[in-house]
């Protein structure tokens, strides 16, 4: 009887590292998929000119690779030194080179 007990406890210890690991590979994958739709709507902003927008999304997209560690510092450069460009490109001098001082600081990271 102990030992169906001990057999028990242990299949159901291991079911729940495997369940576990499959959900993170899941979150994974729900965060991939929302940076791509962000990089799809930042672009569609920027080809309709809305310049600000294209920013707050670009934004967003670097605050969401920041969480997951699928997208390492080179991506989130790029996107901070794109948004960088795009506040030079409003005149917001100040934002600009705050975001591209970070994208440095992240590029020398690696």
């Amino acid at each position: 009887m102990l030992r169906i007990k001990m057999k028990i406890l242990i299949i159901i210890i291991i079911s729940l590292i495997f369940a576990a690991n499959e959900n993170n590979h899941y979150a994974y994958i729900d965060a991939i998929d929302q940076i791509q739709s962000l990089e799809e709507i930042a672009e569609k902003h920027l080809s309709l000119g809305d310049t600000i927008n294209a920013i707050n999304t670009l934004i967003e997209i670097t605050n969401y690779a920041e969480l997951t560690p699928v997208y390492g510092d080179d991506f989130i450069a790029e996107k901070l030194y794109k948004i960088g460009q795009l506040f030079f490109l409003t005149d917001n001098h100040k934002s600009s080179e705050t975001y591209l001082l970070l994208s440095i600081e992240r590029y020398n990271q690696n």
